[in-house]
């Protein structure tokens, strides 16, 4: 059995997370990087189980009257296969398969991004109207661990009755 909680040596995990939030000209600016490493200190261990690649976020958003303006980036950094774990959780056979006439190797998660952008208009006290395209670029991706495809490109409509 392969377990992270199985370890009797010191398993050390450690992160960060830098972000901000700022008034530019009228934009509001939010994002944020998160960085994630775990280390089993045993020989033998291989890496550990759940350790995300990098990732993070950047988005603007603009205030024009009763309309706003949103767009949305969204990333996560690339995972090579030799930090996944040997017992199967990270799920590294839902990565890229790499053929070459000798063997097949997993490739690891790859890097992927997201643009979105959204658009909103507050018509009355009342009512508020929402149009969005979210994955712009129809990037296909997993988010790490997950083993679902993401959606492709969408298209959200919506409107926000209040009474």
């Amino acid at each position: 059995t392969f377990a992270n909680q199985n370890s009797d040596s010191n398993t050390d995990i450690y992160g960060a997370t830098i972000g901000f939030n700022a008034l530019i000209k009228g934009f509001e600016l939010n994002g944020d990087f998160n960085i994630t490493k775990g280390v089993d200190n045993r020989a033998d261990s291989g890496p550990l189980a759940h350790i995300p690649p990098n990732f993070g976020k950047l988005e603007v958003i603009k205030n024009i009257g009763r309309w706003k303006g949103r767009f949305l980036f969204l990333y996560a950094g690339e995972k090579p296969a030799n930090e996944f774990d040997y017992s199967g959780i990270d799920n590294l056979d839902e990565t890229p398969l790499i053929l070459s006439e000798d063997e097949q190797t997993w490739a690891g998660s790859p890097a992927w991004y997201t643009l979105n952008l959204s658009v909103q208009y507050q018509l009355n006290k009342m009512i508020n109207l929402q149009f969005g395209i979210d994955n712009i670029m129809d990037m296909h991706y997993k988010t790490f661990g997950s083993g679902l495809s993401a959606a492709g490109r969408n298209f959200i409509c919506s409107a926000l009755l209040s009474f």
